[in-house]
């Protein structure tokens, strides 16, 4: 089995992110597969996350087209295989992303701001939304020229993996 890895490959960075909906708009998946596997640095034990794919519909506007819930756990590095029945069918072009309750303390992925404390990492294009989990649904459009929203440079620690669509012969 092919698998892709769009991400970083995660480890431990020195800060954690907000609870606010993040778009990882430099991590784009480059062919069309199934979404088996999300690696990641966990910082923060109590928070849960949700990971998910987005698709650029319109130049400001994405489309939530699903994502997996990741219960709490222990600081550190984490791989969270998906059942085949979460599983996220993505295309070429579409990004991932993490969100949160608006009742959460703070975000979980360790994430790092400045090119320093990212170490190897580069630092890449990452759009915070003012939007929550209990914003958004599966098929939810997000129109960054209508809501509060800010550009960050930044390393995110994480990762999906996705199996490699077969090529139709």
């Amino acid at each position: 089995m092919k698998l892709e890895k769009v991400g970083r490959q995660p480890h431990d960075l020195p800060e954690i992110s907000s609870n606010k909906l993040l778009l990882l708009l430099s991590d784009t998946f480059k062919l069309p597969g199934t979404l088996v596997r999300w690696d990641y640095y966990r910082k923060q034990p109590q928070v849960p996350l949700n990971v998910c794919v987005w698709r650029k519909i319109e130049d400001q506007k994405y489309q939530l087209i699903d994502y997996n819930e990741l219960t709490p756990g222990v600081i550190d590095f984490q791989t969270r295989e998906i059942d085949d029945n979460e599983q996220i069918e993505v295309q070429s072009g579409d990004i991932i992303g993490v969100f949160y309750s608006r009742y959460c303390i703070s975000g979980a992925i360790a994430t790092a701001s400045d090119a320093k404390s990212a170490g190897k990492d580069a630092l890449n294009e990452v759009v915070e939304v003012d939007l929550y989990e209990e914003d958004l649904s599966p098929g939810d459009v997000v129109d960054l020229t209508s809501v509060p929203h800010r550009f960050h440079n930044m390393a995110v620690a994480l990762q999906a993996n996705i199996k490699v669509a077969e090529e139709k012969v």
